[in-house]
């Protein structure tokens, strides 16, 4: 459970860090896998600047593997249930099935991997800017893998922005041509956000709202990270989910229009469900679950009495 200074923080800087979220072993378990699977010597930084897999890994670095039983027991943590059940006052909630990224630092001679164009590194919104003029609750999250410097690739965010997010996007007068899409400009305290490191098994979760992502990596070591988030099992949060993750009428992986609510509650659980079992994957751009060449997901990872629920296997008891 996150405590009242806690959610304080969250309340006042659109973040709040829980030490020891995941055990030790289970995240380290997750980076054996990403070194394994990414065919990368982790003693050998030249191997840090491949991409077998084919993951467009140079300027964000967000592999696209989604489903190992080590990547499935850090989502069954019960601290991060409890920590997002404390934020939405609710234990009725599911999990994402998302990445994990590698960010090797950068390197003169590999100006491609990882310069973003932006002095900050990477800012912005995961969600459509122009037509979002208020701020609603949901949260993201990230777990450290290995204890993560300020100065290694690692979270950074604007503390507070949340809260003047409806009065800022009011004062753009619909100009919202500031860059990449998404993107944040350099105005209105967001020039300088914050980085924030952190220890293996640490769990960050943010606002949002908060303009997020992640600095330069000016260390000798890659950053390696799990990225999750938590929202109610209903129709409400099924909605609101869909306006950051999948925006309003997105396109199907054939170009396609999907529509507003992509089936509602009941298609996404069964939707849920297939990608657990088979071993497929969604995307930003690419919603409809595929398998995806080369990624090498497991079908039905082992799930805990927890995981069932939080994938939507079993149904939570009524409260």
């Amino acid at each position: 459970m996150l405590t009242a200074s806690d959610l304080q923080h969250m309340e006042e800087q659109g973040y709040v860090v829980i030490p020891d979220a995941v055990p030790r072993e289970d995240v380290a378990a997750v980076v054996d896998g990403i070194w394994s699977h990414m065919r990368m010597d982790r003693d050998d930084p030249n191997s840090w600047y491949e991409d077998p897999n084919g993951d467009k890994l140079q300027k964000y670095g967000f592999m696209r593997q989604m489903h190992t039983p080590t990547m499935w027991r850090v989502r069954q943590s019960h601290k991060i249930h409890e920590a997002f059940a404390s934020l939405w006052g609710t234990d009725n909630l599911w999990i994402s099935m998302d990445r994990c990224i590698i960010k090797p630092p950068l390197r003169a001679d590999r100006p491609e991997w990882g310069e973003t164009g932006d002095p900050r590194g990477l800012l912005h919104w995961d969600f459509p800017v122009p037509t979002t003029p208020k701020r609603f609750k949901l949260f993201q999250a990230v777990v450290y893998l290995e204890d993560t410097a300020a100065n290694q690739g690692t979270f950074q965010c604007v503390p507070g922005f949340q809260n003047r997010y409806d009065a800022w996007h009011a004062s753009r007068n619909g100009d919202f041509e500031f860059g990449i899409s998404n993107g944040v400009p350099m105005e209105q305290g967001m020039e300088s956000p914050t980085p924030i490191a952190g220890k293996a098994g640490d769990l960050l979760i943010w606002d949002s709202f908060s303009p997020h992502g992640h600095c330069y990596n000016t260390s000798p070591k890659p950053r390696l990270a799990q990225f999750l988030t938590m929202w109610p099992a209903t129709e409400e949060g099924h909605e609101a989910g869909l306006q950051v993750f999948w925006p309003s009428s997105p396109p199907s992986n054939d170009g396609s229009s999907l529509g507003e609510k992509c089936g509602g509650l009941e298609a996404e659980r069964q939707s849920r469900i297939e990608q657990w079992r088979e071993g497929l994957q969604t995307d930003y751009g690419r919603p409809v679950p595929e398998r995806v060449a080369g990624q090498e997901d497991l079908p039905s990872c082992p799930l805990s009495p927890l995981g069932k629920r939080i994938l939507g296997l079993e149904p939570w008891p009524k409260e």
